[in-house]
């Protein structure tokens, strides 16, 4: 084994079958050398191929580490320099490689072949997958189900949304009218991919607390407000004297009248809220919110 392709003394220890380790190394350092070092020593010690199970994340990590250990394995059973195959298992094991090691070396491809689906070395996706066709009636899903890819996936989403937004239920009709006053176009599609997202979150608040209303209701206590509160509700009490701070807002208004013409206008139209009767303030609402926000609805920088 060439040099640059030995592993170090962690990596050695790290792939050691007897030990049980936590790598964490940065991308390119050797992870799945030490993985597939790690599986080849199993097999060198003994373990049944069929009774190894690797799981990884992506499909590509998975082929890797196949490829890799039945390559390795490939060039154990044909190797004929004898001194070169104990060489290169002493490089692997850290130890030196006795008879029955270098002969069990020369039988692994023959035995990894002679496996119906090949070596376990799959993601975790396909365990699962795995999993479910031998036991699906514990599952509680059909014996011959099939998985379906993403795009089958987004494709049915919005054939089952183009359904809903088609549907003659009359509460689903109003709830979906008062989606579409609040949402554009865009925004009422992704806020319907964002629902989509988080339905097992939503369905688990929705056992808990009942129904819609109860939901609402818990996020209002959450929250410390009234689930009946309108926009017209909150405003209407935004202009109440009681809810006023005049004694902060006098003198700031003055302030303001010391300033730019800009800065001034403003403090006029504080001013002038501030005079006005409850029902007049509701109609200067508008005026007198945009002495205070942006546009965007932001608080006034200055």
């Amino acid at each position: 084994m060439p040099v640059s392709e030995r592993p170090t003394g962690p990596q050695t220890t790290a792939a050691d079958p007897a030990r049980s380790v936590w790598v964490t190394a940065n991308a390119g350092t050797g992870k799945t050398r030490v993985l597939t070092n790690r599986v080849l020593r199993l097999l060198l010690a003994g373990a049944d191929p069929e009774g190894v199970l690797c799981i990884t994340f992506t499909k590509a990590a998975a082929a890797e580490m196949a490829a890799r250990i039945e390559k390795q394995l490939a060039d154990w059973a044909v190797e004929s320099d004898a001194e070169k195959l104990r060489g290169d298992l002493e490089a692997l094991t850290g130890e030196p490689a006795t008879q029955p090691v270098t002969d069990r070396a020369r039988r692994l491809f023959a035995q990894v072949l002679d496996l119906p689906s090949g070596l376990s070395i799959m993601t975790i996706h396909g365990f699962c997958q795995g999993l479910l066709r031998r036991f699906p009636l514990e599952a509680g899903i059909a014996p011959h189900f099939e998985l379906i890819d993403e795009r089958t996936a987004k494709e049915l989403q919005i054939e089952a949304r183009q359904q809903v937004l088609a549907s003659r239920d009359p509460v689903l009709q109003a709830a979906i009218e008062d989606l579409a006053v609040l949402l554009a176009d865009g925004s009422l599609s992704e806020a319907i991919a964002q629902l989509l997202a988080r339905r097992q979150h939503l369905a688990g608040l929705a056992l808990e607390h009942g129904d819609a209303s109860g939901v609402i209701a818990a996020v209002a206590a959450l929250l410390e407000t009234d689930p009946s509160d309108t926009a017209d509700s909150i405003e209407g009490r935004a202009c109440r004297p009681e809810e006023v701070d005049s004694r902060n807002l006098v003198p700031a208004a003055n302030a303001l009248l010391q300033g730019t013409p800009t800065q001034r206008e403003n403090g006029r139209t504080i001013l002038t809220w501030l005079n006005a009767s409850e029902s007049d303030r509701r109609a200067l609402l508008d005026t007198y919110r945009d002495t205070l926000l942006t546009k965007a609805g932001e608080p006034a920088k200055k």
